[in-house]
Parts: structure tokens; sequence; C-alpha cells
């Protein structure tokens, strides 16, 4: 039997690998099918972005519309695949993060204007699950946030295809 291919010879997976790879996935996954779900519909997309005016340039909010979706099915595939994950890892955290802000500008404005509880406003965000409970959807980017951030931060090449786009050894 081949050294290589000999089981005691390979290095124990750590705890710390095996959750940097669940985060990954999770992230991975969540951000494939909601980028997919709004590549089917595009105009519904842009009807939705409108809504959080962060933009009143016609053009930028058509070019979001239509480029963010494949962006997000697009770095989804690579850090599922484990193809510079760290860095893969940081774009999502920055995207949760600016995702994250919108939403919830956009939920204070609605309990302001219309003075109902924060927690029972309900509201299609834009991110492709439908109209969903704003306390819900702020934990859940909460929960992604946390293993984009964790995914980004620790040093885990298990199960991964180029961790590193750029090597420093290279």
């Amino acid at each position: 039997m081949s050294h290589s291919l000999d089981p005691s010879s390979r290095p124990a997976v750590s705890m710390g690998d095996r959750f940097v790879f669940l985060a990954r996935v999770t992230v991975a996954l969540v951000f494939i099918y909601l980028g997919w779900v709004k590549t089917a519909d595009p105009a519904s997309f842009l009807k939705q972005l409108r809504e959080f005016e962060f933009t009143e340039q016609p053009l930028l909010l058509n070019l979001v519309a239509a480029a963010l979706p494949w962006f997000e099915v697009y770095c989804g595939v690579l850090l599922l695949a484990g193809v510079g994950t760290r860095s893969v890892a940081t774009i999502f955290t920055v995207m949760l993060l600016g995702f994250t802000a919108l939403v919830l500008n956009r939920a204070l404005a609605i309990h302001t204007a219309e003075e109902i509880a924060f927690c029972a406003i309900a509201l299609d965000c834009g991110c492709g699950s439908g109209e969903v409970n704003i306390c819900k959807k702020l934990a859940q980017n909460a929960g992604l946030l946390a293993c984009a951030s964790f995914a980004a931060i620790k040093k885990s090449y298990w199960l991964a295809l180029k961790p590193a786009l750029f090597p420093r050894n290279a």
C-alpha cells in the first residue's frame, strides 16, 4: 500500500477546520440559492431594490439588479469549491454588512412612518426569499455574518481546491 494512501499518514482534521468548512458551505449554499432565485425574475428584484432608495441613478440601479445575483452565485460557487476561501468569505462579510444595514434602515423607516412594533414588521427584503419578518431576517443575517466572518478570519484549507488565489510562497 502506498504511503500517501495510508490513513495514518494523513494529519488529523481539527474541529476548527470542520467548523470553518461548515460555515463556508452554509454561506455558499445560501448565496447560491438566493442569487439563483433573483436571476429567475430580475424585474421583480429591480422593483425591490427601488424600495430601498439607495440610489436615484437608474443606470446604477439596473446594473446592480442585473449583476448582483450572478455575482452572489459566482462567489457562492467559489466558496463552496474552496477557491480563494478567505477572500470570498471577506467579500460575503462586506456584502452582508451592507445588506443588513439597508434592511435595518428600511425597517426603521417603516417603524417610524407606520408606528408598528419593530418585530411586527414584515417586508420583502429583496434577498429572494419573499416577505420575511424583520427580526427573523436580522437574526438570519447575523448568523450568516458570523459564519462568513469566521470563514474569513480562520485559516483552514480542509476540503478546499485552491484556498489562496495568490499564494505568498509562489
